[in-house]
């Protein structure tokens, strides 16, 4: 919920949440999934927003790290 996303670091979640899409399913929000994603980060700092933008799935899934 994007009012939360505020709290994530204060609650120890930073690295528990990614970001999900329903596409292609009929009640998605493309073509502005990408523009409602930034939205709801809009208020974290940049690197929370990329962690829960590709960072934490990317650890999930195990793909290699950026360095």
């Amino acid at each position: 919920e994007a009012h939360r996303m505020p709290n994530l670091k204060a609650l120890g979640l930073e690295h528990c949440i990614f970001w999900g899409a329903d596409y292609p399913h009929f009640d998605c929000t493309y073509p502005g999934a990408v523009a409602e994603l930034e939205e709801h980060l809009s208020p974290l700092e940049p690197h929370l927003a990329d962690l829960v933008r590709h960072g934490n799935a990317a650890r999930f899934i195990g793909l290699p790290r950026d360095n």
